[in-house]
């Protein structure tokens, strides 16, 4: 049996699949294996790729327009009940308006979701929306908008060396933003570096 006939047993699903590049904005990759947890049999059932089951917009993310940077994103600002709403920092999507609910995926910047309600829960402002399944989710924009307000100071590193990750960072193939996460390391994890560098805005 195929490894992409079996993943979802596990929680896995094939990322990027054939006949579905208009919603990921990706070719196929049958090699590439994204875990998504329990949910990941219902998404094989269903036949969706991730962007259609979670009801997110993939696209073209490298010719995709950027948000307008010229308008900062306030905590009181006030959204119309149902829309389009496009992030501007990563949000992660959650099954409960809860901060303590654990991540199932998450938009990056430049994405957007269509939702049908704003809501205030647990101190924040959160988005939700029904998914292609018919699963409600929630994504929390107080958390998207205090990233934003709140940029990264530029990390003072040596050449090589190691470093110890101060929370959750993504691995990916190349220095883009918009390139896949192929893994991650979680807070408290470290690596043996040989190579510090400035690409895409970032560190």
């Amino acid at each position: 049996m195929a490894l992409r006939q079996c993943t979802h047993n596990y929680g896995f699903i094939v990322r990027f699949q054939a006949g579905k590049e208009a919603s990921t904005g990706y070719m196929p990759e049958a090699w590439h294996i994204r875990y998504v947890g329990k949910e990941a049999k219902d998404i094989h059932n269903s036949g969706l790729s991730l962007e259609e089951y979670f009801g997110i917009d993939g696209g073209d993310y490298a010719t995709s327009s950027k948000p307008d940077e010229s308008k900062p994103v306030t905590t009181g600002v006030k959204l119309p009940a149902i829309g389009t709403y496009t992030f501007t920092g990563r949000t992660s999507i959650k099954t409960e308006a809860k901060v303590s609910s654990p991540e199932l995926a998450y938009y990056d910047k430049g994405m957007s979701v269509n939702y049908d309600k704003v809501l205030t829960a647990d101190g924040h402002t959160w988005l939700s929306y029904i998914t292609a399944s018919g699963a409600r989710r929630y994504v929390d924009i107080t958390a998207a908008k205090t990233e934003v307000s709140q940029p990264a100071a530029k990390p003072s590193l040596p050449e090589s060396g190691h470093y110890t990750f101060t929370g959750r960072a993504s691995i990916k193939a190349e220095a883009k933003i918009s390139s896949p996460e192929l893994a991650y390391y979680d807070k408290g994890m470290s690596v043996n570096y040989d190579k510090v560098l400035t690409a895409d805005g970032r560190t």
